[in-house]
């Protein structure tokens, strides 16, 4: 029978194949439930559980596996013990926060907290810098400045307070400086 002849009903042949045939579902991938392609053309089960791509394995990737990011070890002479070298990066934010912060000693007197941040307020308004000192021990605190100039300007000389003999040394904060206090 060749295309376009009629049946002994007088239909075509290609207007039986249409319509006597139900649409058929395609049965898609199991894997990402998409219709366009098969379970084994999927690549989706190939997710790297380190990086998150689709494109390899766990096995294949070649990020650095998270376990690998620790300190290094130098040496282990001895059983149980060994040495590591640790990096020291340093965050740009923290470096800024540490180089405004001053270690404050009450040289003459004692002072609390509260006194400190109220004689400071009276310098640099409340409204452009918020004044919050910690006490780290006695007659010791710890008080953050706007500036880091303005922690070297003032740690040049010792500061009275206005009411009162109370004297006070300001110098900046280092990381040698037992700025925990006494354990």
């Amino acid at each position: 029978m060749g295309a376009g002849k009629g049946t002994k009903d007088g239909k075509t042949a290609t207007s039986e194949v249409h319509t006597n045939r139900p649409p058929q579902a395609k049965s898609g991938c199991s894997v990402c439930g998409m219709r366009n392609h098969s379970i084994e053309d999927c690549r989706r089960k190939e997710l790297c559980e380190m990086c998150g791509f689709a494109n390899h394995n766990t096995l294949d990737c070649k990020r650095e596996p998270l376990w690998n990011m620790g300190p290094e070890l130098c040496a282990a002479q001895v059983p149980d013990q060994s040495f590591f070298h640790i990096d020291e990066h340093i965050d740009q934010k923290t470096s800024r926060d540490r180089s405004s912060t001053a270690i404050i000693t009450v040289v003459r007197g004692e002072l609390t907290a509260k006194q400190i941040e109220l004689e400071f307020r009276n310098i640099v308004n409340h409204k452009y810098w918020k004044w919050s000192a910690k006490a780290l021990a006695k007659n010791k605190l710890a008080m953050r400045f706007p500036n880091s100039k303005m922690v070297h300007d003032y740690s040049k000389f010792k500061l009275g307070v206005k009411e009162g003999d109370e004297l006070m040394v300001i110098e900046p904060w280092k990381s040698s400086m037992g700025t925990k206090g006494p354990l």
